[in-house]
């Protein structure tokens, strides 16, 4: 996870892009999302049997023993599948469609102040 994210796609370009071979339920709809925080809303992909299922959940996540109010904003591939921060949801995988994430930088005219920089690909079209 990073800090903040943006959602672009829509559900049936998403479901194009990963070839499903079976049916796709957009349970809950969502339109275009920017700079989403965590602890909103966030589109996740995930199968309930055969079908594609694409539902609203709260972003981010803290076990119950974790003694500090941070959520943590990323997670190393090799260890997450072996941390007991991670462990109990591993199981409980789904894919996140992000199609970019914010940067902060400072404000050239008000350094005081920062502004979120979207970072996507520069041809706009989803990471497969």
């Amino acid at each position: 996870m990073c800090g903040r994210v943006a959602q672009f796609g829509t559900f049936r370009e998403i479901v194009e892009l990963l070839r499903w071979p079976g049916p796709a339920d957009e349970k809950q709809k969502s339109g275009e999302r920017y700079n989403i925080p965590p602890q909103t809303p966030l589109r996740l992909l995930h199968a309930e049997g055969d079908t594609l299922v694409q539902d609203l959940v709260r972003w981010g996540w803290k076990p119950h023993w974790a003694k500090d109010n941070r959520l943590p904003s990323n997670a190393r591939l090799e260890g997450v599948a072996h941390s007991s921060y991670w462990r109990a949801i591993w199981s409980h995988r789904a894919i996140a469609p992000i199609e970019g994430w914010f940067e902060w930088i400072k404000d050239v005219a008000a350094p005081e102040k920062k502004l979120p920089f979207c970072i996507r690909r520069k041809d706009k079209h989803f990471n497969p």
